[in-house]
């Protein structure tokens, strides 16, 4: 199994077969050696912690597995109408989660994690992906960087279920600032139709812009070998550097970025509607699809077919 799940279990039925399934895949490791999924363990706002989700914890705490504190305050509905208000109500629930889970178990792998709304007055609609949610998303990030605690945000969203103008601003303002600010995890690529749609397009897409906002906020490296002063002195006025040794040895670096979700022809492009970056993006998605291969060899797999059909009877 070569990726961590992530699952939000709705009964303690749901969680027991989780951890079944999640051995069977961890093979002759336990799950505390190899812990391959994470349990979503969710506060009802405001300040509601009911007993199913309490025994969802303690069965992931024991098992050795992360454990996401998850939280969702709706701001004017089960959270004040105010960005401090949301921010308050959201740590304090994540902090009761933190300490639950140490309470059972020292040292029990946690992360801190608000899903932050607002509340569309006029409509009664939870708005997930309103256009200055970053606000939400920064604070939340300083504040589990001041605990020292493990930070999981959601990377993208937008109110549309459509590809546009406003779906591209508002996934790039939420991303832009949740990278830079340093989050530890990230989820949610090719969210979209306020959390409630999923683009595979915008998956490929957006998994390229990450990278290149990690890459800005890596700066510029001007150690002396970048800088290269010498080549700048010895190839002199109206020279060239195509053979210079720095030119040679950065040639298939990432010092700059060239994901191919971006198109850099430039003034030779065609600007034919069928090269855009969602055409280019869904041609992608079609190959990563034809050439996938599963992670899970046949044996395990079968395996899980037999726990399937056993749980069916």
């Amino acid at each position: 199994m070569s990726k961590h799940l992530v699952t939000a279990p709705a009964s303690v039925e749901s969680a027991q077969g989780w951890l079944e399934v999640a051995e069977i895949l961890a093979g002759d490791r336990t799950l505390n050696e190899h812990p391959i999924i994470t349990f979503c363990v969710p506060i009802t706002t405001p300040l509601c912690f009911d007993e199913t989700n309490c025994h969802i914890m303690k069965m992931g705490v024991r098992k050795g597995i992360p454990i996401e504190a998850q939280t969702e305050p709706i701001a004017g509905a089960t959270a004040p109408l105010s960005f401090a208000g949301g921010l308050l109500m959201g740590n304090a629930e994540n902090l009761f989660l933190i300490i639950m889970a140490q309470l059972l178990k020292p040292g029990a792998p946690i992360t801190y994690s608000i899903g932050h709304g607002l509340t569309d007055l006029h409509t009664g609609n939870a708005i997930f992906y309103n256009a200055d949610k970053m606000l939400w998303q920064i604070a939340d990030i300083q504040m589990a960087n001041f605990y020292n605690i493990p930070n999981w945000s959601s990377l993208s969203g937008s109110m549309v279920g459509r590809y546009d103008v406003q779906c591209g601003i508002e996934q790039a303002l939420l991303m832009m600032p949740t990278v830079a600010s340093g989050t530890n995890i990230l989820n949610g690529l090719g969210s979209c139709f306020n959390a409630c749609g999923m683009s595979a397009e915008m998956i490929v897409i957006q998994a390229d812009l990450a990278q290149l906002i990690e890459r800005i906020s890596d700066g510029i490296d001007i150690t002396d070998e970048k800088l290269d002063f010498d080549s700048i002195s010895a190839v002199g006025p109206g020279g060239h550097f195509l053979t210079e040794a720095l030119t040679i040895k950065m040639l298939r670096s990432d010092e700059f970025f060239t994901k191919g979700s971006f198109d850099r022809s430039g003034e030779r492009s065609s600007n034919d509607p069928k090269d855009s970056m969602l055409v280019r993006a869904h041609e992608r998605v079609e190959e990563l699809l034809a050439a996938h291969e599963p992670a899970v060899c046949g044996k395990t797999a079968e395996e899980i077919h037999r726990w399937c059909r056993q749980r069916e009877k």
